[in-house]
């Protein structure tokens, strides 16, 4: 990198790649294996925590396996995966669901009903 500038220059920038390039072929390990290693854990069960911050997510127990599923959409016969129930745990499937336009619809109706029925 050239101090002055803080910018590297094409020569560098060439070397780097050349550098890089030696590192991945000399690996002895396997794009699977360098795939599984980037996918963070696979869990065997849900967070107990999750249920307390996510109030509508719910689970139950089919063929010893937990399903998770979010209880809004269900109740209201929606399509997206946690609709249905899902046997993976992970917390950004969760977060991810949370900002769908189905379970956001469902969240609506559910704060509506409860207005109205006042």
């Amino acid at each position: 990198m050239n101090k002055k500038r803080g910018r590297t220059s094409l020569s560098q920038e060439k070397n780097q790649g050349e550098n890089q390039e030696e590192l991945s072929s000399s690996s002895d390990i396997s794009d699977t294996e360098q795939a599984s290693a980037k996918r963070s854990h696979v869990r065997k069960e849900p967070n107990q925590n999750w249920f307390k911050i996510y109030p509508w997510l719910k689970k139950e127990v089919e063929e010893d396996k937990i399903i998770l599923f979010c209880s809004l959409c269900r109740e209201r016969n929606g399509k997206t995966v946690f609709a249905v129930g899902t046997k993976k745990y992970r917390l950004e499937s969760i977060k991810n669901h949370v900002k769908t336009a189905e379970h956001n619809i469902h969240a609506t109706q559910i704060i509506l009903d409860c207005r109205n029925y006042k």
